[in-house]
């Protein structure tokens, strides 16, 4: 990754980003949800480094604590789909026709949905918070990555070794883990 300018530029901004979270663990220069109206809209200082906003919070701070979150909304919906990438992906991939066909289209029209209305519908059922995004987000992605789950596993199924293991009686979960 750091051969390329794409690589290094993301790099440093991962490491930014997880910086900025650890740091807030220990350290905020003022509370990040305190309102002071004596200091709105103020520009950049010694006290505040980014100025602060209409309801006078610092901005820095802000910052700071919104890394975390950031972090966490990141690290959880990459999780979300890869748990329902690989599941829906291999169960559409190694069940039989008439239950992975069905499977197939499902993901289609999940791939077809945009991701922000999928994330407006949970916000209605069940009103908005960082679990919300990321079931939204990780659902969302989970799908794309369904689709290539299952073309990987459907072309990994036509190998030799893979034929081999079922001809020797092999169950199709034993296969699944071991190869």
């Amino acid at each position: 990754m750091w051969r390329s300018w794409s690589g290094r530029i993301g790099l440093l901004l991962a490491s930014l980003i997880i910086t900025c979270a650890v740091v807030s663990l220990f350290w905020t220069p003022h509370d990040p949800s305190r309102l002071v109206p004596t200091e709105r809209w103020q520009g950049i200082s010694a006290s505040h480094w980014f100025g602060t906003d209409g309801g006078g919070r610092d901005l820095f701070s802000q910052v700071l604590a919104g890394a975390r979150l950031t972090l966490l909304v990141a690290v959880g919906s990459a999780t979300v789909a890869a748990v329902v990438g690989v599941v829906l992906g291999g169960l559409s991939a190694m069940t039989p026709v008439w239950v992975g066909e069905p499977m197939v289209q499902v993901i289609d029209v999940l791939i077809a949905l945009p991701t922000l209305v999928l994330a407006i519908v949970l916000v209605a059922i069940f009103g908005g918070s960082a679990l919300t995004a990321i079931v939204a987000i990780g659902i969302g992605s989970g799908v794309v990555i369904a689709r290539t789950v299952r073309a990987e596993m459907s072309s990994v199924r036509q190998r030799d070794f893979v034929v081999a293991a079922t001809a020797s009686g092999s169950s199709t979960m034993r296969t699944v883990i071991r190869h």
